[in-house]
């Protein structure tokens, strides 16, 4: 959520007629989450909301979960329901990393290892930084570099107008 609030407050400084709503999708499988995704859809559909585009960023080393969809299936079964999958590699931390400069190789894959190269980095982050936090170590062309190595969230970004 915070980070959807710095995108947020970025779209603002830039004047952007964009309102992100994040809705937060509580874990478990891809499976899983399309399912909650498409009930909270619904609910806002009733309520007159949800009428650009809808995303839904997501961990892709949730694809190791078993019994669950593989990432490919999920991007395909969320496209069939109006949604894009923006995932980050392997996980929100791998997205920070790739976000501090310099960093625009691929991310470890182990999630224990990227967290352990962010803190390297960024010696105080800690899970669940705010988006003041965010705001004070990143900036609009962080983000805007990242991009051009991560196709998914370039098109999110294009899509609210950030690129």
């Amino acid at each position: 959520q915070s980070f959807v609030k710095w995108l947020q407050e970025l779209a603002d400084k830039k004047g952007l007629p964009v309102h992100l709503d994040c809705h937060v999708l509580y874990g478990g499988g891809y499976q899983i989450m399309l399912q909650h995704a498409l009930r909270l859809h619904k609910r806002g559909l009733t309520r007159g909301v949800y009428k650009g585009g809808r995303f839904m960023l997501v961990d892709e080393d949730r694809s190791d979960m078993r019994d669950d969809w593989p990432m490919s299936r999920f991007k395909k079964e969320a496209k069939t329901h109006g949604f894009r999958v923006c995932a980050q590699r392997p996980n929100f931390e791998g997205l920070l990393w790739r976000l501090l400069s310099g960093n625009n190789h691929i991310p470890p894959s182990s999630a224990q290892t990227v967290l352990r190269q962010l803190k390297i980095k960024w010696p105080d982050y800690q899970k669940n930084a705010n988006a003041r936090a965010f705001g004070r170590k990143f900036t609009w062309q962080d983000i805007q570099r990242v991009s051009e190595y991560e196709p998914d969230l370039k098109i999110f970004l294009k899509r609210i107008g950030l690129l």
